[in-house]
């Protein structure tokens, strides 16, 4: 399992979904440990390793193209599929800068799927406000920029 290292802000540290599952959660890497026990430990059959990515430079959070770059070049992952769970509203953007970041450079597979709305929302899942689409959408649009210009100069570059 991915994540960054970054510390929780006051605010996300008492929402009621970090309270809900991970209470003493302090950093991400901290919510992603809590989120795995969660699930996996009633089955003995899965082996779960966590894999933080250290940020890029003091004060900066390592980007969504940079942690899955680190998670294609990390020995620890392997050589198989990997398996991206998202929220449902990131899952356009995450799956096109996996392809940009896994699947052109490092030629991984990659399977991403979201998970339940209930997980984030808890009982009654309520939608996103718009501006969270807004900036979803836009990132989207960005994303898919980006990984056209890395498709035309994949399509240009010498093969040898």
């Amino acid at each position: 399992m991915l994540c960054g290292r970054r510390t929780l802000d006051p605010a996300e540290r008492v929402s009621a979904e970090v309270r809900g599952y991970a209470p003493a959660a302090a950093t991400e890497l901290d919510l992603m440990a809590a989120a795995a026990d969660q699930v996996f430990v009633p089955d003995p059959g899965v082996e779960v390793q966590l894999l933080d990515v250290a940020d890029p430079a003091p004060g900066r959070r390592a980007s969504t193209f940079e942690t899955l770059t680190a998670l294609a070049t990390a020995p620890e992952t392997g050589e198989g599929l990997l398996a991206i769970v998202t929220s449902p509203t990131c899952r356009p953007f995450q799956y096109l800068e996996a392809a940009r970041a896994l699947g052109l450079p490092a030629g991984r597979g990659f399977e991403l799927i979201a998970h339940p709305s209930a997980w984030a929302a808890g009982a009654s899942p309520a939608p996103a406000a718009p501006h969270v689409y807004l900036q979803e959408i836009r990132s989207v649009i960005q994303t898919a920029s980006r990984l056209a210009d890395d498709l035309v100069a994949d399509a240009a570059a010498p093969r040898a």
